[in-house]
């Protein structure tokens, strides 16, 4: 199964979940603009290299003295083809960033990511709310 796939399979599986998350395509990559005669290299793209391919938050309530206030958890997901395809070095670190800093970050790999999305986002709303 192609990692576009495992992709797709994942973002549709977040729609039939109980909790409202909203995810986001990171391209990245580099493009060629001609400036002055002269073509230059341009970065596109969120994030330094290692930035996840998809990017998002979803609702939460917090504490009681937020009581109804809603919050929103940053959430990255790599998507990887099998369990072959490792992350790299500056992947997985940018997906324990944000773990650490309270997101929820994770590798998921094909072909069936769908029990993987849903462990990562029950796992990252331990002690929360997360709305419906």
């Amino acid at each position: 199964m192609l990692e576009s796939a495992v992709k797709i399979l994942g973002l549709k599986c977040l729609r039939h979940l109980p909790w409202v998350v909203k995810m986001l395509t990171n391209a990245r990559g580099v493009a060629y603009v001609k400036r002055g005669g002269v073509y230059e290299q341009r970065a596109f793209g969120c994030g330094p290299n290692g930035t996840s391919d998809q990017l998002g938050w979803r609702e939460l309530i917090i504490t009681p003295d937020m009581v109804g206030r809603k919050v929103a958890q940053f959430v990255a997901f790599e998507f990887k083809q099998d369990l072959k395809s490792k992350p790299t070095k500056k992947q997985a670190n940018f997906i324990s960033e944000v773990k650490a800093a309270g997101g929820c970050g994770a590798v998921i790999f094909g072909p069936a990511p769908e029990p993987q999305i849903e462990r990562a986002l029950f796992m990252s709303s331990k002690g929360v709310k997360v709305c419906e």
